[in-house]
């Protein structure tokens, strides 16, 4: 029975959270998946271009954002719009303007039975499939100023995928994702969310845009093995040296294995003035 395994894994974290994972993926599968496949079948994937649209959101809008936030937003909207890109960033009001979700959605998310990270999460994946565009974190660095790297929209869908550790049930990151209008696999996993939403007023599991993600993709597995495959490690190199003393050497290496630098906005106090942060 699972619950002896959680018993037994309560000293060893990884593997507490492997298994909360597992049940919820489970859970997720057989009464929201499953179900939605069973109604709607497995359509064809759709195939298009991936619209020259950056999309970028901060709930409280940038000019109250940390400083991080505002670098990391002024790097993204430097390279893509050299590149002729549309950039649109939006705040809790432009994003409610262009996502026409149901209501349920705003009641639940003003009751906050919806937090602001899953919020985001509809919000990514109603824009893609509606506008299409490549949409990146407000914590994402590009210190690549010239290029935007091309397999964020060579194909008609993009994400990094999850190296990170041996976990069989995350499958990709969603910090950037690229995507063509009403790709199938986009609309899949937001229908599958909005319907989670509709019955559910708590979160199964923290990662449940993750797991639903992995389920989907497993429907189309010829089709997702045909997707641009690209490693979430490099681009996380530098989150972890954030707040370590900078070595040039080191930022040399950094910088030659990702353009892309995801960081993060939650940051001590107190920060050394020879911090990668503060270079």
């Amino acid at each position: 029975p699972l619950f002896v395994y959680f018993l037994g894994a309560k000293r060893d974290k990884y593997i507490l959270n492997i298994l909360k994972e597992q049940v919820a993926s489970e859970y997720l599968n057989r009464k929201y998946v499953d179900k939605y496949f069973k109604k709607k079948g497995i359509s064809t994937y759709i195939e298009g271009k991936t619209s020259h649209i950056c999309w970028i959101y901060w709930r409280q809008g940038i000019i109250c954002a940390p400083d991080i936030v505002k670098i990391c937003v002024s790097s993204t909207a430097e390279l893509f719009k050299k590149n002729e890109w549309k950039v649109k960033i939006l705040d809790l009001k432009t994003a409610k303007e262009k996502c026409m979700f149901p209501n349920y959605i705003w009641e639940k998310y003003y009751k906050g039975l919806i937090s602001d990270a899953h919020l985001s999460d509809l919000i990514r994946l109603k824009l893609l499939k509606e506008y299409g565009g490549v949409w990146v974190d407000a914590t994402v660095l590009f210190t690549e100023k010239e290029v935007i790297p091309s397999y964020f929209y060579s194909q008609d869908l993009f994400v990094y995928r999850n190296y990170m550790n041996k976990d069989n049930y995350i499958n990709i990151s969603n910090w950037i994702m690229g995507s063509c209008p009403n790709n199938t696999i986009i609309t899949a996993v937001l229908d599958i969310l909005l319907d989670y939403w509709k019955e559910e007023g708590i979160t199964v599991q923290y990662y449940i845009f993750h797991l639903v993600y992995k389920l989907v993709t497993e429907k189309y597995l010829d089709y997702w093995n045909s997707l641009p495959i690209v490693s979430n490690i490099p681009p996380h190199i530098l989150q972890g040296e954030l707040l370590n003393n900078y070595k040039k050497c080191n930022w040399d290496i950094i910088l030659q294995n990702s353009c892309v630098h995801k960081l993060y906005w939650k940051l001590p106090k107190e920060i050394g003035n020879n911090t990668y942060y503060k270079k």
